[in-house]
């Protein structure tokens, strides 16, 4: 009896082990035929933490620990993904040396933004820049986000407030004008210029630009307006190399005030506010329509 059951153990465990050699023999034969393919996605490789590119254009901003920022960040994405049709990846730029304080940090993820953390990119001249405007040359890594076809930028003090489809399938028109870069045209005290305000800003990535604007930024031979960072600097090394998306596309608060016939004549066809001589979180009378608009969204 002992030898009946010790034969069928052994009977079975031979069986089990025949099974298992031919089963992985087919299997190998098998992948032979197959090739495993890997749709990964891209990796910003522009960020120093680990951020995946899932779409071809992205909406870009800048928040630093100031909370009104912050609440500011969380209306433009809110007012962006309203009044575009189009799938657009969402970040902020958050230097490394100036950490966002982590309670806001949450906030911003948990309202759609991805967070890319970068060295902070310094002007050439620190002390002669307006403080509010030192840490934004670092907007110029933008250029060297070549995963994305076009990015938009725009301030955290800035609304969107209609249909910004144009905006967002802008690079088609840019590359027919031979423009890396696209913005509308700057006033101040009434007078309208042919520089442009960067505050909302459209371009297309380039690494060789990206190498070549850090370049000009340190060089002491190039001219530009240091007070302003970013804006002045792009001005100039951009000044043949930009075109006018016009001014519904950044529509500037010191119209409001300013040039009042203008507002009025195009504030239906306004599709973005930007708060520059007020901001909406802190506006006086002066500018309360507008101010209004933030407000209630």
């Amino acid at each position: 009896m002992l030898r009946k059951k010790s034969f069928f153990l052994l009977l079975s465990l031979f069986l089990i082990l025949y099974l298992t050699l031919t089963t992985f023999e087919y299997f190998k034969i098998k992948s032979k035929n197959f090739k495993i393919v890997k749709h990964e996605k891209p990796l910003i490789t522009s960020c120093k933490n680990r951020l995946i590119r899932n779409n071809t254009r992205a909406l870009v901003t800048q928040v630093h620990d100031d909370k009104n920022y912050a609440f500011g960040a969380i209306k433009l994405i809110q007012s962006a993904v309203k009044y575009s049709t189009y799938k657009f990846d969402k970040i902020i730029l958050e230097m490394i040396e100036k950490p966002i304080e982590k309670d806001l940090k949450i906030m911003l993820i948990e309202s759609g933004w991805a967070i890319c953390e970068m060295n902070r990119i310094p002007p050439r001249d620190e002390a002669g820049t307006f403080p509010r405007f030192r840490d934004t040359f670092s907007r110029l890594l933008l250029w060297n986000m070549t995963e994305y076809e076009q990015i938009i930028f725009m301030d955290t003090d800035v609304l969107v407030v209609g249909n910004i489809d144009y905006l967002m399938s802008l690079s088609t028109q840019m590359k027919e004008k031979n423009a890396k870069f696209a913005a509308t045209r700057d006033i101040s005290a009434g007078v309208v210029y042919e520089t442009f305000n960067a505050g909302v800003h459209v371009l297309l990535p380039d690494k060789n630009m990206y190498d070549k604007l850090l370049f000009q930024k340190d060089d002491p031979n190039f001219y530009f307006k240091t007070t302003m960072a970013d804006q002045g600097f792009l001005n100039e090394a951009l000044k043949k190399d930009w075109f006018d998306f016009g001014f519904i596309y950044n529509a500037n608060l010191a119209y409001y005030t300013q040039k009042r016939d203008y507002w009025d004549k195009n504030s239906k066809n306004i599709r973005v506010i930007h708060y520059t001589m007020e901001k909406p979180w802190a506006c006086t009378d002066s500018y309360k329509e507008p101010c209004d608009i933030w407000r209630s969204f």
